[in-house]
């Protein structure tokens, strides 16, 4: 479809949906969604554009409070496992991956697929910052640590690496 066509199909679904619903928001969402994700299925490394596409629309179901959190006895290892995956898909390649540790710890009550999501952003974290280096995960009774060998944060940007949108002064990557 050309550009012009596949806009006026999206508002002429929207509009439907939006008749239909009273939650405007996940109509929104859905449609934002479901548009970038056709856009996505040919273009090249377009999984990276999907984890960021599911991680806005995890977020913005969160802030408008249409997520439902549903926690769940989980294994932290396979936990761990599942986001390995999911940043080498993301990714498109493999990656260079240790872990140690992680065996007879006792399943966690979390909310699985927000913390297989919050793991795989680690490790796609320390993929760009630390490229074509092996990264280390250590799992010990309820803590996980991810060690690659970038060069780290700077210490002036520490006290900020937790706001929203934050980027390091010296951000490097491939």
């Amino acid at each position: 479809l050309s550009l012009e066509k596949q806009q006026f199909r999206t508002m002429a679904l929207a509009s439907a949906r939006l008749s239909e619903s009273e939650n405007m928001h996940q109509v929104i969402l859905d449609l934002l969604a479901r548009e970038i994700k056709t856009y996505c299925i040919d273009h090249k490394n377009s999984g990276q554009l999907l984890f960021f596409l599911d991680n806005i629309l995890i977020l913005s179901r969160l802030y408008i409070g249409i997520y439902p959190l549903k926690k769940e006895s989980c294994e932290l290892l396979l936990l761990v496992e599942q986001a390995i995956d999911k940043a080498t898909k993301t990714l498109q390649r493999s990656l260079d991956i240790s872990i140690k540790g992680g065996n007879n710890i006792a399943p966690l009550n979390l909310e699985h697929d927000l913390m297989v999501q919050a793991f795989a952003n680690i490790i796609l974290n320390a993929a760009h910052h630390a490229p074509n280096t092996p990264i280390e995960i250590e799992i010990h009774d309820r803590e996980v640590n991810v060690l690659d060998h970038g060069s780290g944060v700077v210490e002036s940007d520490l006290g900020h690496i937790f706001d929203k949108f934050y980027r390091c002064s010296d951000s490097s990557g491939p």
